[in-house]
Parts: structure tokens; sequence; C-alpha cells
């Protein structure tokens, strides 16, 4: 470990927006040997090991814990051709619609498999051993939306600035989720963080627990890079059939996403 952080830039102010808890944990990332710079942005507070809200740059390495265990867990908002009168009148049945196309909690799946989605039939899924014993799993889950914090709701989205074909003043109705990479995601990012810290204490023996890394230019860091990048297009895709199977069953347009 470094005896000074690398540089550090907080998108906020410390103690109103950023705790000094977070600021802290930041640190210490930043006293990595292969830590080069790292940012702060107006919602972190303390994670696991790396804060959430944070970034950093990594020489040469990539640390699945600071990419955490639920990899790829983001945002998608659909905005539709609702007009929100019309949604209000009748939010009872858009709750219903989407009810139906959405599961929630620990371990939710659809049982029969019923969704489908090209990033199903990548070659890495038969490519790694970890993947392969993942995929019935990943095939069960896919189209869900998961446990904790996860979330699928209706919202109303007013423009305070024009974005096309939206001008401001404009409200419109969107459907915004916030999901992952579910349990494969989880496994995947459980079994690296174990090889991670295997191949950090061969390496350095005082890096402190959480903070360990993948070299880029090891088999396992080219395992990790390749499995965390199909868990971002797994993730995207439980987005994109919670969206389209609404669309489909609420009977509206998609016009724009984000």
């Amino acid at each position: 470990m470094r005896s000074e952080p690398a540089p550090l830039a907080l998108f906020g102010d410390a103690g109103t927006h950023i705790p000094a808890n977070a600021i802290q944990q930041m640190e210490t990332v930043l006293r990595l040997p292969m830590a080069r710079r790292g940012a702060l942005m107006p919602d972190a507070h303390l994670g696991y090991a790396m804060p959430i809200g944070g970034v950093a740059t990594l020489e040469g390495a990539v640390s699945p814990s600071f990419v955490g265990y639920d990899i790829s867990c983001m945002m998608q908002l659909t905005l539709l051709d609702v007009p929100p009168d019309t949604f209000l009148a009748n939010r009872k049945h858009f709750a219903t619609w989407l009810k139906g196309v959405t599961s929630f909690g620990v371990g939710a799946n659809f049982a029969d498999g019923a969704r489908e989605h090209p990033v199903m039939e990548e070659p890495l899924w038969g490519e790694l051993p970890i993947l392969r014993q993942l995929k019935d799993r990943a095939q069960s889950q896919l189209g869900s939306s998961g446990g904790g914090n996860h979330f699928a709701d209706l919202v109303l989205v007013d423009f305070l600035e024009p974005m096309a074909p939206f001008d401001a003043g404009d409200s419109a109705v969107g459907l915004l989720t916030h999901s992952g990479s579910r349990g494969t995601g989880y496994q995947v990012a459980t079994r690296y963080v174990q090889v991670a810290e295997q191949e950090t204490r061969a390496m350095a023996g005082d890096i402190p627990k959480g903070y360990e890394w993948l070299r880029l230019e090891s088999e396992a860091g080219q395992e990790y890079l390749a499995a965390m990048a199909l868990m971002g297009r797994y993730a995207r895709a439980n987005h994109d059939l919670i969206h389209e199977h609404f669309v489909r069953a609420a009977g509206a347009q998609p016009v724009t996403r984000v």
C-alpha cells in the first residue's frame, strides 16, 4: 500500500453530499499500488470496499469486489406514447400489467424459462466452467427483477429542458426499472473475488480484505473481464425483456429509452 493516496475528485461537498467514511474508504482504494486516480459522485456512500458512487482508474488491473456482487446493476427508463391523463385514470390497469410481466424476490425466476433473448446464445456460456454451471439458472431468471432495492415503477417525467421529441414543460409516462445480473452475476463475482484474494496474497501481504485485484495480463484477469462483460449484457437483457413485455401487455409504444 502507498503511504499517500492517488488524486481524488469530489463531485459534491464533503460532509454535506458525501460522508466522511466514504472519503476514507476511497482513500484506501487510492493507496493501492496500481491506483492512478479516483472520483466520488454526489450520492457516494460506504460500500463493501469501493464506496457506492465511487470510480477508480487501476493501471493493468481489475478488482472484482470494486465492480461488485451485482455486476452491472443499472437502471433503465422507457418513455411511452401514453398521455399522462390516460395513465392517471387507469393506474390500476397499468399496475396489473406490470405485475404480470415481472418477478421479484431472492431467487425470483420464470420457472418454465419463459423469457428468450439472444444473450443466452453467446458462445462464452460454454467456454468458461463457471458460466457452464450457471447457464440454467441464468435462463430461468432471465427477465426477472430480483430483490433488495430492485424495483419496477411507473413514473411521470416532467421535462425541464428539451429532449427530443419532448419540449421543456412536457410530461411523459415512463417505466423505470432497477435490476442487474441476478444470481448468476453474484456467483460470477463470488468466484473471481476469491481468485483475486489468492492472487493478491501471492504478490502482496498488506492489502486489506476486499481490496484485492486481478492482473489484466493474467489468465484469470482475462476470464473475469470476459465474464463481467457478458454479465453486463445479461443485465441489460433483463431490463429489455421487462420493458418489452410490459409495452406489449399495455398496448403502448416506446418513444425513447434511456
